[in-house]
């Protein structure tokens, strides 16, 4: 009778260990620049003013205050 067993838990598919996934992180590649760690800024100087006291106070003040006025007749002719 102990053959019969020893015979039955050998044919008996034993269950295989889980593998434990191994996931490889990469960093992502953005505009083809992956090994280009160099970054550039463009400083301008521009001649638009920063404040609403500014652009009165600027000597195209005109123009600035047109500006204004057509930005928001566009609002609300697009009822925005």
């Amino acid at each position: 009778m102990d053959s019969d067993r020893d015979e039955y838990e050998a044919t008996q598919e034993q269950p295989r260990p889980l593998r434990q996934l191994v996931r490889v992180m990469m960093p992502p590649t953005r505009n083809g620049w992956e090994d280009d760690h160099v970054y550039f800024v463009l400083v301008t100087e521009t001649s638009e003013p920063n404040s609403y006291s500014d652009m009165i106070e600027a000597d195209n003040h005109g123009k600035w205050i047109t500006a204004i006025e057509q930005e928001m007749e566009s609002l609300d002719r697009n009822q925005i």
